[in-house]
């Protein structure tokens, strides 16, 4: 979300010392203008659209010592160019046309050096539809081009949040002689409006900015730095100790399931030894993190770079580290993130802590958390930006001599009144704040994609349906983002029976950030902040349709079933042709009705008919080493019969309320509906159908998952069977080859040839810039943050695939590939 500010009150607000008058003797001097001379080439380049002159000419003339006293135009930092390099290291390429640099770190190899970026600058050839943002409108752009722009540049400022330890971040819009400034924090963008900086006031103001960005030199904070994440450099003691207990100790044990382990600890795992070591390989920045603690005392934890990042720029910005712990010697894992910042919601630390006051099993361990004094400043100007256009709009229709609109009826006393908003900007501004947190936990985890087996998937499932058995029943406490992401692996030593300590690999249910106090089921449920958060793919059916409802048990239980269904399909063996088509289906599509989004019709269905859908016609199942019915399908085919019968059943419930729905068949049931809806007409009185028949008796199995004792004694049951060993083939949407590798009744010569579409660019040269990446974001119940929100202690991080959304209909609604179908028997 992004809101417009006038770029004088931009620059007195975020750049407040541009306009005042140096003082004293040994002030320093305002640089002078852009020249004629530098104006006249931009002007001459934007003319011809030549953008590739307009940044070169940018670039020698940030970089340009002017005037007597020979200061640069924006003194202590210089421009640096990237539009054919990337980093290489990272995996996506991205190539951001320039940044500002500190002068003494500036680049020479022509690459983005996206840890020492203090202003990133994106040239444009100067025509409008380059524009990201609307003037006019004061909003964000709307046409497909603008769009593609908009989803540029926020990728960009996203990639650079996650490689430096940042609060805000600003970014130029260079659009041939014109340009806009932005600021980008968690919650959203300001943007200015657009400005010619090669003539007349213009110019001033360019140097207004650049004058004033260098006047914070001295002051990283407003610079948008973290100033409580300090760098660690060569000469830093600390530097040598990452360094030393980052090499292998013949003390670390194996992590492997089953590992016999001498002594009575503690024990370092190899791989979290080495998930530091790798943090800290090269270059990598190392930084000194503080979380502050409510005795007033600091701790200090020692991290190179995240191991978990979520995507996107607003919203919590989740990043977790390895981190050496200075006081107590071991390693931690520490998350760093924005968390909501209103009342009533706890801070995940908070919310441990009562849990393990109650006993609850299989949660992390707290060390420390503490937040920061950083906090979004979006919101309020965005607010302010509210109240202004509503104090306008009456002034601008009286200034135009529209009459005043007509004032209401009163309402009858018995008339419903809306409450208002808890939220000071409801509606269009409607956007989140946001304070900076830190959590620290004992346990470094392991992604639960690391599973070996089918069995051990939904043994480490079950564990989390222990941990959250325990937090309603114990610590009365819901989740709210149960996902895969939040499912983690963590290997513990154990004695076992026969006197030995061995690895077991146990279940972690993490990230209690959004979780919940039950409520009292007689009180009215009272929202907290202005949208719901959650990880889309494992939300149940009816919190997406619904989204103001309140969470149910039944809602988490499904969810611990879409984990399980998920990571079957993705990894282990199965007859799906289609991995990639048949997973969009149930995880990633949605309905949209204007601006609300809904659950899509491949995963509503799946859940209200019990079955799961075909792909290209076919259905699909699981298959054991043997190639017959694998265990986990008899999960998935009981569940479903499950949430088919509770789904049933919150249909007949609304359709208690629906004329349309209660129509018997019977002619004289309609005439008599007629005959009320026309004595409705004079007595103001709800019409109803005569003698409705009353809703049938609750089938038992609909409320099979309104507690956790059904599902937990099915999968128990099922652990009692002879699972397969070898089941897991691996990721098969990054290797869809992996689906047919090993079943061997598939001719494999029957099989889908690769879309056209997919043989389209081979040969192809790869386009020399990276002009836009828009994505069609998932509607996070939200978003996070945080659509796919990742969340804490992963320590293998895998890319999600490219998933190609399918072409959408005039109506909005989202059309299958050819060849897929979704009939069912």
């Amino acid at each position: 979300m992004a809101i417009h500010m006038e770029v004088q009150n931009f620059i007195s607000t975020f750049l407040p010392n541009a306009t005042k008058p140096a003082a004293g003797k040994s002030a320093l001097k305002k640089p002078p203008l852009m020249s004629a001379k530098i104006a006249g080439k931009i002007l001459t380049a934007a003319a011809a659209h030549d953008e590739a002159a307009i940044s070169v000419i940018w670039r020698d003339w940030m970089n340009t010592k002017k005037g007597r006293d020979g200061s640069l135009p924006c003194p202590g930092f210089k421009l640096g160019l990237s539009q054919d390099k990337w980093d290489p290291q990272d995996s996506k390429k991205h190539k951001v046309d320039g940044a500002i640099y500190d002068e003494a770190r500036l680049p020479d190899d022509g690459r983005p050096h996206w840890v020492d970026q203090e202003i990133l600058c994106e040239f444009k050839n100067g025509k409008r539809i380059w524009d990201a943002f609307c003037d006019k409108t004061h909003a964000e752009a709307e046409s497909k081009t603008r769009t593609d722009v908009r989803g540029q540049v926020t990728d960009y400022v996203g990639y650079a949040f996650s490689k430096q330890h940042r609060t805000t971040i600003f970014l130029f819009i260079i659009n041939g002689a014109e340009m806009r400034i932005t600021r980008w924090d968690r919650s959203g963008t300001i943007f200015t409006n657009t400005f010619n900086y090669a003539t007349g006031e213009g110019r001033a103001i360019l140097r207004d900015v650049l004058w004033g960005f260098s006047l914070l030199k001295s002051n990283p904070a407003l610079r948008g730095l973290d100033t409580s994440a300090v760098p660690v450099g060569l000469e830093d003691p600390d530097y040598d100790l990452m360094t030393a207990v980052s090499q292998p100790c013949p003390t670390d044990i194996s992590e492997v399931e089953g590992t016999v382990v001498e002594g009575a600890g503690p024990y370092t795992f190899r791989y979290v030894r080495q998930s530091f070591a790798d943090s800290i390989e090269g270059d990598t920045q190392r930084h000194r993190l503080t979380v502050p603690t409510e005795d007033g005392r600091d701790r200090q934890f020692l991290v190179g770079k995240p191991l978990i990042v979520a995507p996107g720029v607003t919203g919590r910005g989740t990043r977790g580290f390895v981190a050496w712990d200075v006081k107590d010697e071991h390693f931690v894992f520490l998350k760093d993130a924005w968390r909501p910042f209103y009342e009533d919601i706890h801070t995940e630390g908070m919310t441990l802590r009562k849990l393990k006051k109650h006993d609850v099993r299989n949660i992390p361990t707290y060390v420390c958390d503490g937040e920061l004094d950083q906090h979004t400043l979006t919101p309020e100007y965005a607010q302010k930006a509210a109240a202004d256009k509503a104090k306008a709009e009456p002034e601008a229709a009286a200034a135009k001599g529209q009459p005043k609109p007509k004032g209401r009826k009163r309402p009858r006393d018995d008339a419903k009144v809306p409450s208002q908003s808890p939220f000071p900007n409801p509606g269009k501004y409607v956007m989140r704040r946001f304070r900076h947190y830190r959590l620290v936990v004992e346990e470094v985890c392991l992604s639960l994609t690391e599973f070996k087996t089918g069995e051990q998937l939904l043994s480490l499932v079950r564990d989390c349906i222990h941990a959250h058995q325990d937090a309603v029943t114990k610590g009365h406490v819901y989740h709210r983002d149960i996902s895969a992401g939040n499912v983690l692996i963590c290997p513990t030593v154990v004695l076992c029976s026969d006197g030995k300590r061995r690895v077991v690999w146990k279940g972690i249910l993490t990230d209690w950030e959004m979780s919940k106090v039950i409520e009292d089921p007689a009180a009215k449920p009272s929202a907290r902040q202005p949208k719901r958060t959650a990880t889309w793919q494992f939300t149940a059916v009816r919190l997406l349709d619904n989204p103001s409802a309140p969470v149910m048990n039944a809602d988490e239980m499904e969810s611990f079933f879409y984990i399980v269904l998920y990571n079957a399909l993705r990894y282990l063996r199965h007859t799906c042709i289609n991995v990639m088509w048949a997973m969009y289906d149930l995880f990633d599509s949605f309905d949209r009705n204007g601006n609300e989004y809904k659950c899509g019709v491949g995963r509503r269905m799946t859940i209200k008919v019990g079955y799961l859908p075909e792909v290209y016609g076919s259905f699909y199942r699981f298959l054991d080493d043997e190639l017959q019915t694998h265990p986990i399908g008899l999960f998935i085919g009981t569940v479903l019969v499950w949430t088919k019968a509770r789904y049933a059943q919150l249909d007949a419930a609304a359709a208690s309320t629906d004329l349309m729905k209660q129509c018997t068949g019977n002619i004289k049931d309609i005439q008599a509906l007629v005959a009320a809806k026309k004595l409705a007409k004079s007595t103001q009185r709800k019409a109803e159908l005569p003698a409705q028949t009353p809703l049938s008796a609750v089938p038992e199995k609909a409320k099979l998952l309104d507690t956790h004792d059904a599902i937990l004694e099915l999968i128990e049951s099922l652990l009692c069977d002879d699972w397969p060993r070898n089941d897991k083939l691996g990721d098969q949407l990054k290797h869809p080859e992996l689906a047919y590798a090993k079943q061997t009744m598939l001719d494999l010569s029957l099989l889908p040839q690769a879309d056209e579409a997919d043989g389209e660019n081979e040969g192809r040269p790869h386009p020399k810039r990276r002009r836009s990446r828009k994505t069609q974001k998932l509607p996070a119940v939200e978003e996070e943050e945080d659509a796919a929100d990742l969340v804490l202690m992963h320590v293998v991080v895998e890319e999600e695939p490219k998933i190609p959304p399918p072409t959408r209909t005039r109506g909005g609604r989202l059309s299958r590939p050819f060849g897929s179908s979704r009939r069912r028997t």
